[in-house]
């Protein structure tokens, strides 16, 4: 669980400078007005309104059991962490990305649900299928 949690924001965020995917829709804000600003920017996120599996988020890990409910707010941390760094890693030509919340920019990332996906579709059918996936808006 901890590990997929990871990789899948990992992945999903890997393209932040893009800023928005198919299931995180940009709802405020420009990235034409980042791009070769050299402004700082931070990310936040927003949890108030997520849920996993359609399910409310103590639900699903009540569900799952205590090792899960131990281990979410560090795994979610940390996955916040990854997410950070890799923006400094791909963004830092058009932005420099700060913790903290003194910045230029504020990307508001509001996390609706997630789905850890299928393991069997990912393993009988291959090419993405059954991933885990993330929806939600990012603001700028």
């Amino acid at each position: 669980m901890k590990k997929l949690l990871l990789i899948t924001v990992l992945t999903l965020m890997s393209n932040l400078c893009l800023f928005a995917g198919s299931d995180l829709k940009l709802v405020k804000g420009s990235v034409s007005e980042l791009k070769g600003s050299k402004a700082t920017i931070c990310a936040t996120w927003d949890y108030s309104n997520s849920t996993i599996e359609n399910k409310a988020i103590n639900d699903f890990l009540n569900e799952k059991g205590d090792e899960w409910k131990r281990d979410y707010p560090k795994e979610i941390a940390k996955a916040e962490e990854n997410f950070l760094s890799r923006l400094k890693d791909k963004a830092s030509k058009h932005v420099t990305p700060v913790e903290g919340d003194d910045a230029d920019y504020k990307i508001v990332v509001k996390v609706k649900n997630f789905s850890y996906g299928s393991t069997g579709a990912s393993v009988w059918v291959g090419f993405g299928a059954g991933d885990a996936r993330m929806w939600g808006t990012l603001e700028i």
